[in-house]
């Protein structure tokens, strides 16, 4: 099963001389179990597109559907459990923190769902363990101790709790350090060993392409490229035309490529692109010494 969008147009304030249309005919499929990245300059519809997946907003036109249901038309204590099954993140998800203790706050969501007693104390620890928060350490702490990258972990952990089959997470890193953006990193594909469908939003391709299965490329609204992540950094030159940022190591292998077109530009890291700038200048090495072979054995021959 997956997250199935069949063109979908989202337009603000139809009908008036402010209409504004945020996402134009979006079609494309979030495979279950995967990670999804989307990207695309600021004003793209990245968030708005998100906030499609759980109902928060309605689409003006076409259809959303989860798991082969249509969502777009629910409302009332279906759309609450679809909420359950489909948890969103907000960008800043630490502003969402307000309990007391850390044990508190992340109890909360499983609370609503009748957890009592060991079975919701389980789940806390687990929710805690899968985002990199001991317990022991951190179940008792309040959270206005906390710094912004600890919240924000136990504002995701608050969300794992509830068991979510898809988690949607809106500029997951930003305002964090590299240290925090790595375990978050780690957090999300632990997610994903779990079994849990993620969806990521940021402008940073470099981070997403670390992790992400598939790459979705808005513009303007619309969706201008999709497909696997590898598929889709071979068309750096197109991303960089499109106003995202590439990710340094892409930016070299694309100059690269202008004076030597059989670059690979499929890499995901900075090692895999090392790996690239090795086996191109091995196969210069090997072509250079072809050629001295050849220019000896001519040498040779006219003598």
């Amino acid at each position: 099963m997956s997250i199935r969008l069949e063109e979908v147009s989202l337009i603000y304030h139809p009908g008036t001389p402010f209409q504004t249309a945020a996402l134009e005919c979006i079609t494309c499929t979030m495979t279950k179990g995967d990670i999804t990245g989307i990207t695309g300059p600021t004003g793209s519809g990245k968030s708005t597109l998100l906030q499609l997946l759980n109902g928060l907003l309605k689409p003006s036109l076409g259809q959303v559907f989860i798991d082969g249901e249509r969502i777009d038309q629910l409302g009332g204590e279906k759309l609450t459990q679809l909420r359950r099954k489909v948890a969103l993140a907000f960008q800043f998800p630490e502003k969402q923190v307000f309990e007391l203790t850390v044990r508190e706050d992340i109890a909360f969501g499983p609370r609503q769902l009748g957890l009592r007693g060991e079975e919701l104390e389980n789940r806390v620890c687990w929710a805690m363990e899968q985002v990199g928060l001991p317990p022991a350490r951190y179940a008792e702490r309040t959270c206005a101790s906390l710094s912004g990258g600890q919240k924000r972990l136990v504002a995701l952990a608050g969300i794992v709790a509830m068991r979510p089959d898809y988690v949607l997470l809106d500029e997951p890193w930003a305002g964090l350090d590299a240290v925090a953006r790595q375990h978050l990193k780690q957090f999300i594909l632990r997610l994903k060993g779990e079994g849990t469908t993620v969806v990521l939003v940021s402008h940073d391709l470099e981070d997403l392409v670390e992790i992400s299965d598939r790459l979705l490329l808005l513009k303007e609204g619309r969706l201008i490229m999709q497909g696997p992540t590898r598929t889709v950094l071979n068309h750096c030159s197109e991303l960089v035309a499109s106003g995202i940022e590439v990710p340094v190591w892409h930016r070299v292998l694309l100059e690269i490529k202008k004076q030597c077109p059989e670059v690979n530009l499929a890499v995901s890291d900075v090692e895999e692109a090392a790996d690239e700038l090795e086996r191109l200048l091995r196969s210069a090495h090997l072509r250079c010494c072809s050629r001295k072979q050849e220019h000896s054995g001519t040498r040779e021959s006219g003598a």
